[in-house]
Formats: C-alpha cells, sequence, structure tokens
C-alpha cells in the first residue's frame, strides 16, 4: 500500500483529473478578463458618473468540475477598485485508493484585491494584487477516507496586470493583453488514516505549484446596441509542487515528493450583452488547444472543454 501511496503523491490531483487543468486555466484567464473589463469601464465612463457598486453571479461548467462564483467590487475612485469573490466548487474524480469515483463540494478559496486603473489617449492599463484566504476545504483525507481538496489551504497571492488599445484601424476594436502570477503558499494538517493495516495521525504538509498566466486578445463592438464579443488566447504554466506526509514514529514517511508542472494554451470566446445601463449578461466557452504534462506524469485524462455564464449589476 505504500508504493502505492508514494506513486499517487508523485501527481498533482488539482492538474491531472479531467477539466481541473482547463478550470485552474479559466479561473487564471477570468482574473485577466476581469481586469480587462473594468478598465473598459472606467475608460469608457469619463463623466465621472461611475457606478459605486457592482456585483454578480458566475458559473463555469465542466462534466467533473462546477464552479459558482459571486463576485463583488467597490469603486474607491475613478482609478481605483477594490472588491471579494466568493466560489462555491463541486469537483468530482475517480480516487487514488478509493475504487470508485469520490465528489465534494462547498465553499473553495475567498478572494480579496485591489486594482488601480491608468488611462492613457489609446492605452489603458491596469495592476491587480490579489489576496487567496485558506477558506476552502483542504484535506486530502478525513475519518479515514480520501477526499478531495476544495482550496489550497494557504494564503497565496495573486499579481496581475491588464492592458487595452484602441487602435486607428476601427473605432468598434479594442486590442488586449494580460498577465498574472500566482505566488502559491504552504499548507498541513493532521489527519488518521491507515496504510497496510497500520492506523496512526499523519502530518501532510504540501504546497502547490505556482502559476503563471499570460493572453492576448481583443474586443469587438458589434453594430447593435449594447452587443460586444471578445476572445482570448491563454498561455499558462503551473511549477512542480511538493507534498510529503510521515507518521509520529516514522514507521511511513515520504518526504519532498515532486507533483507534475503543467502547460497549457487555451483559446476563449464570448459574447457580453448590456440588458440596461446597469446589467449585462455574459456568455463564454473555454476550448482546450495544447497541454504539456511531466514525461513521468501518471492519472493523465483528456482536458474538456469549459462553459462561463455570468451576469454583472452595477449600483
Amino acid at each position: 500500500m505504500v508504493i502505492a501511496v508514494s506513486k499517487a503523491y508523485c501527481e498533482n490531483e488539482t492538474q491531472t483529473v479531467p477539466g481541473g487543468a482547463t478550470i485552474q486555466a479559466l479561473l487564471s484567464n477570468l482574473e485577466s478578463a476581469a481586469a480587462k473589463q473594468n478598465i473598459q469601464q472606467f475608460s469608457d465612463r469619463t463623466s465621472g458618473n461611475m457606478p459605486v457598486l457592482q456585483a454578480g453571479v458566475g458559473y463555469i461548467y465542466a462534466d467533473r468540475v462546477k464552479v459558482l462564483q459571486l463576485p463583488v467590487s467597490y469603486n474607491i475612485n475613478k482609478n481605483s477598485i477594490s472588491g471579494l469573490s466568493i466560489p462555491y466548487l463541486y469537483k468530482r474524480k475517480k480516487g487514488y485508493f478509493e475504487d470508485e469515483e469520490i465528489e465534494n463540494e462547498g465553499i473553495g478559496d475567498v478572494s480579496v484585491f485591489f486594482e488601480q486603473i491608468l488611462t492613457k489617449e489609446k492605452f489603458h492599463f491596469s495592476g491587480r494584487f490579489t489576496l487567496k484566504a485558506p477558506t476552502g476545504y483542504y484535506k486530502r483525507f478525513e475519518n479515514n477516507r480520501e477526499t478531495i481538496p476544495l482550496g489550497t489551504g494557504s494564503y497565496d497571492f495573486i499579481i496581475s496586470g491588464g492592458l487595452i488599445y484602441k487602435p486607428d484601424l476601427s473605432p468598434k476594436i479594442r486590442i488586449t493583453a494580460s498577465s498574472s502570477y500566482r505566488l502559491n503558499g504552504k499548507s498541513s494538517y493532521k489527519e488518521e488514516a491507515t496504510f497496510s493495516g497500520y492506523t496512526t495521525s499523519y502530518n501532510f504538509k504540501e504546497k502547490n505549484g505556482n502559476v503563471f498566466s499570460f493572453s492576448v486578445g481583443s474586443i469587438f463592438f458589434s453594430n447593435a446596441e449594447s452587443l460586444l464579443f471578445y476572445g482570448d488566447l491563454d498561455y499558462m504554466t503551473v511549477q512542480r509542487g511538493t507534498i510529503s506526509y510521515s507518521d509520529p514514529y516514522n514507521i511511513v514517511s515520504l518526504n519532498q515528493t515532486r507533483k507534475d508542472s503543467l502547460s497549457t494554451v487555451n483559446l476563449t470566446l464570448g459574447s457580453k450583452y448590456g440588458v440596461s445601463d446597469r446589467s449585462a449578461f455574459r456568455v463564454g466557452v473555454t476550448l482546450p488547444i495544447w497541454t504539456a504534462y511531466d514525461d513521468d506524469a501518471g492519472e493523465i485524462e483528456k482536458r474538456q472543454a469549459t462553459g462561463d455564464f455570468g451576469v454583472d449589476y452595477l449600483f
């Protein structure tokens, strides 16, 4: 049994489950997309009649991973925004130790951010700092059974930036670019588990790999009032993380096992329609274009297309 445990913990569950890699890439891409939408909002509203509060709901759908997001942002002034996002997640996968599908759902890690906007004649920039708190369930074992983490169990930091360029080619087109870097912290916990008939309290320590993403895209304003289309080509790479566990007597011990790295390219296409001056509906899809795993990665399954639905309201 210890051999099976060692093999399993050479893999990164978050990155290799179906939809998992897609969701991580999509969440990173939506972080950048949100920054770009905020830039557009600020650049298009120069009269000073900015809405004070923006709230919404977003739903990300894949076969084995689903995310319901509740974002809220507050305009501090005409160049600054703060806000938070509360996710509710559902995950399902085949267990490493359970010979069946396992699932989990609940509140994920809550994020708070501060964003600064800089506007020029044709260029609009933003810089965002995000702090993610360990509010989501993060254990891999509970009550001597394998479970699925919904969060990282650590305070994580994201630094991101966005750019919108208004070319002379057409007043209906915007060129966009964004980048982000996520620095993940470390988590640890104790849990009772049984391996090879031996039951004891194990010490688990884990660090997810840091994440870098970069995207380029465009926004097109249609002839129909309040309707726009957007597209992004997104590259993401997840560095190798580490995980270790040991019992108090070191009868079973495994230290600094490296988890798989991952690189992806995704294409996101979508549209946004302004139902009124203060509300909008968004629908999009993210398609996996390219994926690179480690040569020794196990439990690899094909990534999936992911749907994205959202509603925003300005107060």
